[in-house]
């Protein structure tokens, strides 16, 4: 039975009808995410971006982005915003494309550098890319990203499956996902060295690299102190990984968001948590107790509370 409902839910047409009749019954929302996922090509509307996402009953984001329509919409409010006037975007763990395409279609005439080393999602990525003909503006790079230039296992389903998270640390990608796994070696580079010989400034940067921040953050520092790009990171909070994930306590160190936090503050830089209320200015990553996506900025601003319709006073203060 549960090959054939499998099947099923793969066909284009007949996912349509049952996802659209699952999407008015507000209450099963969260389990047609799993037990229902999106495939096909949909359209998913942010503000006044259309984009295209085309999934095959395998990737958990794209029917997050269907089923529940406002998923991290603060975040990616504030992220479009910075992208109107960022002429050099990099989106690091580009996933399957999602940052990369509303920076896009928010400017067009933005460049554009989607960093993703697992195989599976670049396939897809490339696949909504030309959805969105986004061909010309967006450069895809299939590497891992690091401190340094060399090799680094990395794990992903065993399968062809879409995988949201993906990761260096094997204990934190099985935490998320209850399928076989399998090691993968890809190619490091560091932000520095690939974009040693660049001749544009790089304005605005996007990590969502599963735990591997720190050393991607390493890894770009002289371009955080020559062109003090705006910086959208996810940091996780160590200590309560930890507790969730006994896994982890073998494989990263203990102060691990401090290390994040001294290296920021070394490059003068101020963080802020994006929350439903605005960005709030943070002392460091222990603000919230699980994984969040934060602003990080080169100059502190004057007040430690903006709400998005106050985006124009943030704007003229960088």
């Amino acid at each position: 039975m549960r090959k054939i409902f499998n099947q099923l839910r793969k066909y284009p047409a007949i996912n349509a009808v049952v996802r659209s009749l699952l999407l008015k019954l507000k209450t099963f929302v969260d389990r047609a995410i799993r037990y229902w996922p999106v495939s096909g090509v949909v359209q998913f509307r942010f503000e006044d971006l259309i984009l295209k996402l085309y999934s095959e009953a395998d990737d958990a984001l794209t029917s997050k982005l269907y089923y529940q329509k406002k998923w991290e919409y603060d975040i990616l409010q504030w992220f479009s915003f910075f992208c109107k006037e960022s002429n050099v975007i990099i989106d690091a763990g580009a996933n399957v494309g999602l940052f990369s395409l509303i920076a896009i279609k928010t400017n067009s005439s933005a460049e554009v550098h989607a960093f993703e080393p697992n195989p599976n999602n670049i396939d897809r990525l490339k696949v909504n890319v030309k959805l969105n003909e986004g061909e010309g503006h967006i450069k895809i790079q299939s590497y891992a990203l690091a401190d340094a230039e060399g090799e680094v296992q990395f794990y992903l389903p065993s399968d062809k499956r879409i995988s949201d998270i993906s990761s260096v640390y094997k204990g934190h990608t099985r935490a998320f996902n209850d399928f076989e796994h399998t090691a993968l070696s890809v190619r490091a580079v560091s932000l520095d060295s690939f974009f040693a010989t660049r001749s544009r400034k790089i304005d605005l940067v996007k990590i969502d690299v599963e735990l591997n921040e720190l050393y991607v953050l390493k890894g770009m520092k002289q371009i955080l102190y020559k062109d003090r790009p705006v910086v959208f990171c996810e940091i996780f909070n160590d200590v309560i990984k930890r507790k969730q994930n006994p896994n982890l306590q073998a494989e990263i160190r203990e102060g691990y968001a401090e290390e994040v936090s001294d290296l920021l503050k070394e490059m003068d830089y101020f963080f802020y948590s994006i929350t439903h209320d605005g960005l709030i200015e943070v002392p460091d990553f222990y603000y919230s107790p699980m994984s969040s996506m934060y602003l990080l900025l080169p100059k502190r601003l004057e007040q430690k509370h903006y709400m998005y319709k106050e985006r124009h006073i943030v704007e003229k203060q960088l």
